[in-house]
């Protein structure tokens, strides 16, 4: 049985709020940073209806590993991700978590791979029903042919960006170059009103693969998206980890794998900047 499906005799929650105390094995920078993340998943729940989504419980996940947490802990969270969301689960786990090592004390090499197989096939037999962007666009009253292209966009920015990123660059040079004219036409962020929430993210996903100065020229557009009901915050929240982090070598929401956050007052100011 998978380590993160052997909770079928008890019942699994998550307790709000919970902040770990810190390890000895584990750094100040570290312990700032990830139980920083915690607080704002928290926080970010509170102030909607309290409902945790596939990605909270994959965050908190990792952010107990960072912290050194029990393994059933971290175990917990993933086996509720997959509850809320075994598809989104499928296709971001082994994004998160690329190899066994990133997981250590938490999966053995045995069930890491059992796990990946598992969520391999979820994902394959999710394409084999793929969205159809014609009959999505009819029935939602929308632009046929622009959902069309997003749709075409979202399988571009994906297309090599596990296997190839020399390829991946070149695709995504002209992938923002197609955004370039499609907000020309528009004059607004390309998300919910226009394609649908299927599609909503593409255009963010676009530019979050872009260059430094297409992420400076589209985030104030990507945040009156967000304003306007376009996309969610997470996006915004991540662009604007991104752009900093080119910038000045930090982060606002701990978004970035690898990257320290600002200190406390950076973070507020840009928090109250956006409004997040």
């Amino acid at each position: 049985m998978s380590a993160c499906n052997a909770q079928n005799t008890r019942e699994v929650t998550t307790e709000i709020g919970y902040i770990p105390k810190q390890k000895a094995e584990v750094s100040d920078e570290d312990y700032r940073k990830w139980t920083f993340l915690l607080r704002s998943i928290y926080e970010q729940i509170s102030k909607d209806s309290g409902y945790l989504k596939y990605g909270d419980h994959l965050n908190i996940a990792t952010a107990f590993i960072k912290l050194k947490e029990p393994r059933q802990k971290v175990v917990d969270q993933w086996y509720l991700a997959q509850q809320e969301d075994l598809e989104s689960t499928a296709e971001l786990f082994p994004l998160i978590y690329q190899s066994s090592r990133s997981v250590v004390g938490y999966l053995s090499d045995s069930e890491y791979d059992s796990l990946i197989g598992k969520f391999a096939e979820v994902v394959e037999n999710k394409h084999e029903i793929r969205l159809n962007p014609s009959e999505y666009a009819l029935e939602n009253n929308l632009d046929t042919v622009l959902v069309a292209l997003m749709a075409h966009l979202n399988e571009k920015d994906q297309e090599f960006r596990m296997s190839d990123m020399g390829k991946q660059q070149l695709i995504d040079e002209e992938n923002i170059q197609i955004i370039d004219s499609l907000y020309s036409l528009h004059k607004k962020y390309i998300g919910n009103s226009l394609v649908g929430g299927e599609y909503q993210h593409v255009m963010w996903a676009v530019i979050q693969h872009s260059d430094l100065g297409h992420q400076e020229k589209y985030l104030p557009v990507v945040h009156e998206g967000v304003i306007n009901g376009e996309l969610p915050k997470t996006p915004l929240k991540m662009l604007i980890d991104r752009v900093y982090m080119k910038k000045y070598g930090y982060q606002i929401f701990g978004s970035q794998s690898g990257g320290d956050l600002a200190d406390d007052a950076t973070i507020e100011k840009v928090k109250k900047e956006y409004g997040l």
